[in-house]
């Protein structure tokens, strides 16, 4: 068990979140306080699907309670299992029923500052770093600072995105995948674990290329406006591969559709 006072960095080019003794401590941003917020509401709400917002620290940090389990970083993704996509679904829809109707008292700096008709809070970076798994099962996500309203569809896309993956076959080798996965089954997974709907199903396949592109696109205009950590992810060519991904996502449409409507 680590110290009590000792800081382990938890890696990633964005937050500088550090792990001391049983909590997560990072430097607070513009969606920290909006962040917070939620994070109480799913506590209230008896969510244990995310860490609990604790305070902050002497210097001014963020600090959330630590989640025990294993977070996979992207040269272990492969070994999230079919079963355990499903389940991220089922953790999903979990949150999004605990969260609907919430409405934030603190705007999120992106997005409109409340939900209209048929939006939610949503996650916004429903991924494999970002999920916390216990006996090879998702049991939390974490890394809420990217919580923003839009329409449910967004999280389930963007998860579909990660956990499918839907990336190039030599994306996917880089990365250190043993083979190409099924993309199609672990996405229909991932939607039947989230219980979605068959209007849904027919309209996921759809938003998911052009929300690659818009999260590419916010990106570049943090960099460009010099924000540092986003600077950074652009100089590390992230950006050339979601445009990658972006249209990999494009040409697999109509299969995806197709799968996911194969109930």
């Amino acid at each position: 068990m680590p110290g009590t006072d000792r800081e382990i960095p938890l890696g990633g080019l964005i937050t500088g979140a550090v792990r001391v003794g049983h909590t997560v401590r990072r430097p607070d941003g513009p969606a920290s306080a909006a962040a917070a917020g939620l994070l109480c509401h799913l506590a209230d709400a008896g969510f244990e699907g995310a860490p609990r917002f604790l305070g902050r620290d002497e210097r001014g940090r963020s600090v959330v309670s630590w989640i025990e389990g294993w977070s996979p970083d992207p040269s272990q993704e492969h070994l999230v299992t079919a079963e355990a996509v499903r389940a991220t679904g089922a953790l999903l829809r979990r949150y999004h029923q605990v969260v609907a109707g919430y409405r934030p008292p603190v705007p999120f700096p992106e997005g409109p500052p409340l939900p209209g008709p048929g939006q939610l809070v949503c996650h916004g970076d429903i991924a494999p770093r970002n999920t916390v798994f216990a006996d090879g099962l998702p049991v939390a996500f974490v890394d809420w600072d990217g919580a923003w309203v839009s329409q449910p569809l967004w999280d389930a896309g963007y998860a579909v995105w990660q956990f499918a993956p839907l990336q190039p076959d030599e994306a996917l080798r880089e990365q250190g995948w043993p083979g190409i996965p099924d993309r199609l089954e672990r996405a229909a997974a991932l939607a039947d674990g989230y219980q979605l709907d068959r209007a849904g199903r027919a309209a996921l396949p759809a938003t998911i290329a052009p929300m690659i592109d818009a999260c590419a696109d916010a990106i570049t205009a943090k960099a460009r406006a010099g924000q540092p950590a986003f600077m950074r992810l652009a100089e590390a060519g992230v950006l050339d591969g979601m445009a990658l991904d972006a249209r990999f996502a494009s040409r697999l449409e109509a299969s995806l559709r197709q799968r996911l409507l194969r109930l």
